[in-house]
């Protein structure tokens, strides 16, 4: 199922039998599982900045992008990887990074990657519990490379 958001105008594919969870700057969705199951989740945020950012803004910007994700878990286990400068997001080279950390007894690992387009900065964040990040790792790619920017045709 691709998804185009009315107002950040980002379709992406996304499993279908995944929901929608709403957010203001965020678009999200998440694996329907089972109770006490922790869900695989895809966001999409969106952050206008000026100027133009360059790729030490762009890294500052996830860098604190990170700061807010290891606030949903255990600070005491946030544990961030080495950032890859040699990853592609919309068809760019972008800054990518992986974490582990624990929500209460699971232990999930995460990707997030950035990249600005014009005067906005588009982060996708990929989580799953570490059990499940392996299998869901080629579905986390197929969303990650559909993700597309609708030009606004007013603009043009």
């Amino acid at each position: 199922t691709a998804l185009s958001d009315p107002d950040m105008k980002l379709p992406f594919n996304y499993p279908s039998n995944w929901v929608n969870v709403p957010g203001v700057f965020t678009v999200c969705y998440r694996e329907m599982a089972e109770q006490g199951e922790f869900p695989a989740r895809v966001a999409i945020s969106a952050k206008r900045l000026v100027p133009s950012p360059e790729g030490t803004v762009i890294s500052d910007e996830l860098t604190e992008f990170v700061r807010v994700i290891r606030k949903q878990y255990d600070a005491n286990t946030f544990q961030l990887g080495t950032p890859n400068f040699e990853d592609t997001f919309m068809g760019k080279q972008a800054i990518s990074d992986t974490y582990l950390a624990y929500s209460g007894e699971t232990e999930v690992k995460g990707f997030v990657i950035g990249q600005s387009v014009g005067r906005v900065l588009y982060v996708f964040h990929f989580s799953a519990s570490y059990e499940d990040y392996t299998a869901m790792e080629r579905v986390m790619r197929y969303m990650l490379y559909s993700v597309q920017i609708v030009q606004d045709e007013k603009k043009e």
